[in-house]
């Protein structure tokens, strides 16, 4: 894996305690890196999966001043269920402010982009995830392989990053 400053990956298991996320040391961790991993702290996310079937459940993790591009999903619709902090939807150009409680449904083909100002945890409850299934408005995202804007860890993979200081 590229490097990535380690003070996002503590920032990322701050945000998962915060949240009281109880979760298993096999669990599958994706880094969302669209323009490259010394740009992670402000675009990109991470999500941890925990069930992918006919319906699929995930946790998005979003760093304070961190943003998702713009994109949208041919096959999938999901909805977002705010756990922690704040995070600002932007969904076909209306923008919505969700905080603890809060519930936004993106419908298939509708394009849409998040960021938080203090950093978010919240619930993505969506149909079946489908690789490259998301359309990116940035052409440079876009022409990117899967492996380039993604980096795959398990929780202990990231707890021992942190410990030992390597990325």
């Amino acid at each position: 894996m590229d490097t990535i400053d380690i003070n996002a990956l503590i920032q990322v298991r701050e945000l998962i305690q915060k949240a009281h996320l109880v979760l298993k040391k096999n669990t599958v961790i994706d880094i969302y890196h669209h323009l490259g991993m010394d740009n992670f702290p402000k675009t990109g996310t991470v999500f941890v999966h925990i069930i992918n079937r006919e319906y699929c459940k995930s946790y998005g993790i979003v760093l304070p001043g961190q943003e998702y591009p713009n994109h949208y999903h041919k096959i999938k619709i999901e909805t977002f269920y705010m756990l922690y902090g704040d995070l600002t939807v932007n969904c076909e150009g209306d923008e919505r402010l969700l905080e603890p409680g809060d519930i936004l449904t993106v419908e298939r083909g509708e394009s849409h982009s998040f960021k938080s100002r203090s950093g978010a945890v919240f619930e993505e409850l969506s149909t079946t995830y489908i690789k490259n299934d998301s359309v990116y408005e940035d052409r440079t995202i876009r022409e990117q392989s899967y492996a380039q804007r993604k980096t795959r860890i398990t929780l202990s993979q990231l707890e021992g990053m942190i410990e030992y200081g390597e990325s």
